[in-house]
């Protein structure tokens, strides 16, 4: 008897508790409460929120700004800052000199989950 050539290239199932890391300490799934065409967020999106996982310049990040839980896109070069999702020119400086307005960013948004359902983003914008 003989073995099927495609043998090799059976793949293992996929799973989203590997592919988004789920099992780990300190990961989370949230729904969203925003629509962002920049960053692929749909309302009502699940984002997987790893708090133990090290941000870089164009993460999107949860963070807390003077007292409310805030999404952003996080900018290391050429100075640190947080910019809106869909408005880049926004921003806001890093500021530890006054602990009012001390930014903590709490965790990395690691994946976003849409619902392809719900057909396009509800937004006036033609280009994505």
């Amino acid at each position: 008897m003989f073995q099927s050539p495609a043998q090799d290239y059976v793949d293992k199932p996929l799973s989203l508790d590997d592919m988004c890391k789920l099992s780990r300490p300190y990961t989370y799934v949230l729904r969203s409460e925003i629509s962002s065409w920049r960053a692929a967020i749909r309302k009502d999106a699940l984002l997987i929120l790893d708090c133990s996982a090290t941000p870089y310049d164009g993460s999107i990040v949860m963070c807390h700004l003077g007292g409310q839980i805030a999404i952003k896109r996080l900018r290391l070069s050429p100075t640190p800052r947080l910019e809106d999702l869909d408005f880049p020119a926004d921003f806001e400086q890093y500021d530890t000199s006054d602990e009012s307005s001390r930014i903590v960013v709490k965790g990395v948004i690691t994946h976003i989950i849409n619902d392809a359902r719900s057909g396009e983003f509800v937004d006036d914008c033609p280009v994505m």
